[in-house]
């Protein structure tokens, strides 16, 4: 549960005071109404796919316990929620509500592809820094030789290195070594929930005979200049095509967590655990500098915190 708001000095603030100090803080007063609406997502009785792509015990804290966020980074997550609207046809369908009878949620964009065999394609946007890119486009950077102009390796003369051989940073490009787990969790949930719906014949009739056959993270980069391209990012956007998983695989990941979920929040079952896999909260650095409920996690975890 949303107490309150934390200013760009750091500064913790209830909403009421926000709401109140909005020029002196920097925000328009309806921004500072918009923030609190995104932020403050109270339990509905339907666990949504964002719910449960990383740590379920995350989601079911900042249900049920106070807490602040910052409000420069609520906006960036804003913004991204926001971006396909701009980029809406009449062949797309942004906002496109979804849901069975385990999930509800809301595609950000649905595009009727009619080239060849008509389908569908999903599309979501992320607005991020140049690191994410970079490891959903499988960049990273390798040491490589420093060599004079005949092509000899070149050796440190003095110092504490005097004799090692020069390396120099040099970026490299490896799609097998991409990274897009959460990317893929989401949207093969959302895929997931809307071939239910079609198998059920709830969906619009002009969808019922199309298949989604493309899932694609339209990451828009907010990061420019010499930190992107010290990272290998040249452009402002990036498509980044996602796989389609099994439908089984899907059910045995969700299910397990959608179950956990709302068991707790219907008062039928225990907090859910720390996640076991340090994937899952970005191998503890979500939990040590990015979870607004880490301390309430690390209290009922008796005082310790395998990540903090």
């Amino acid at each position: 549960m949303l107490k309150g708001l934390i200013d760009r000095q750091g500064n913790r603030l209830s909403v009421s005071e926000a709401l109140n100090k909005n020029v002196e803080i920097g925000f328009p007063r309806s921004m500072v109404e918009a923030i609190v609406r995104y932020a403050d997502r109270a339990w509905d009785g339907m666990v949504h796919p964002t719910d449960i792509i990383t740590c379920v015990r995350q989601r079911a804290l900042k249900m049920t316990e106070e807490y602040y966020v910052p409000m420069d980074k609520t906006i960036d997550s804003m913004i991204g929620t926001s971006m396909h609207r701009f980029f809406t046809t009449e062949n797309q369908l942004h906002n496109f509500k979804v849901k069975n009878n385990l999930l509800s949620g809301e595609m950000d964009l649905l595009e009727i592809d009619e080239t060849e065999k008509p389908h569908l394609i999903l599309y979501d946007f992320k607005v991020v820094k140049s690191f994410p890119v970079k490891k959903a486009l499988g960049i990273y950077k390798e040491d490589v030789p420093v060599l004079d102009e005949d092509g000899n390796q070149v050796y440190y003369k003095s110092g504490k290195k005097a004799g090692e051989a020069k390396t120099r940073k040099e970026v490299r490009q490896d799609f097998s070594k991409r990274d897009v787990r959460p990317y893929t969790r989401q949207l093969n949930l959302y895929r997931w929930i809307f071939n239910d719906m079609k198998a059920a014949g709830t969906l619009r009739e002009d969808l019922k005979d199309l298949e989604i056959t493309q899932l694609i993270v339209m990451q828009l980069l907010k990061e420019a200049g010499q930190i992107a391209a010290e990272n290998g990012i040249e452009h402002s956007s990036y498509p980044v095509p996602i796989p389609i998983v099994d439908e089984q695989l899907v059910k045995e990941f969700a299910i397990p967590r959608i179950k956990a979920l709302k068991e707790f929040m219907t008062e039928n079952g225990d907090l859910p655990g720390i996640p076991e896999d340090p994937e899952d909260v970005w191998q503890g650095r979500m939990c040590s500098g990015f979870c607004p409920v880490a301390e309430s996690c690390k209290i009922y975890n008796g005082g310790s915190h395998p990540y903090i």
